[in-house]
């Protein structure tokens, strides 16, 4: 008996450990519960947030902009033991990995891209990922307008996927209307 009992909780263990791995993919979040409850996965509930200290300034103007409370690990790639900042793809500047099962979402951010980053590309980079783990944004916006006659594409919004330092630029320094249309994307996913 003891065996078979121990048996059943490697069994979970290596599922855990699975679905921990595969974490980023978004799925059904009813058929992940019901199969988590199942097999006796439990949700990890009162976990502490942990925010490095590079991004409190930005998540705190998130929370004052939009009225919320962000609810939400954010570090940097390297300070998780199994992340490498070279197993990203090389455009990844950052991403909100989403662990259904367990309740947990968490904004995971290259450092070595961070760095180089001026202020304006870090609060733009910060709002992104936080409309996609606390908006539930789960789509990017990548639709421009073309500007000028140098033919300069600009994003409609904070949720485009592509961060030029031309279109950072442009975004801060038209930082209300984006933050404005970001709100309403927000709101439109609460409705649903």
């Amino acid at each position: 008996m003891k065996v078979l009992k121990l048996g059943r909780i490697l069994d979970k263990a290596i599922l855990f450990l699975f679905f921990l791995s595969v974490g980023c993919v978004v799925v059904d979040a009813e058929k992940w519960y019901t199969i988590t409850r199942e097999i006796g996965v439990p949700k990890l509930v009162n976990r502490p947030v942990y925010i490095n200290q590079e991004f409190v300034e930005f998540v705190q103007q998130f929370e004052r902009c939009y009225n919320v409370k962000v609810d939400v690990t954010i570090r940097f790639a390297d300070e998780m033991p199994i992340f490498l900042d070279s197993d990203l793809e090389d455009p990844t500047l950052a991403w909100c990995a989403t662990y259904i099962f367990m309740g947990i979402k968490e904004i995971l951010i290259r450092r070595e891209k961070w760095i180089g980053f001026d202020y304006n590309k870090r609060r733009l980079i910060i709002f992104h990922e936080l409309g996609h783990c606390v908006g539930n944004i789960q789509d990017h916006d990548d639709s421009i307008t073309v500007v000028d006659e140098e033919l300069i594409p600009i994003p409609n919004s904070i949720m485009n996927s592509l961060i030029s330092d031309w279109s950072s630029y442009y975004i801060s320094e038209h930082w209300d209307f984006y933050v404005s249309e970001l709100g309403s994307k927000m709101n439109k996913r609460k409705e649903k």
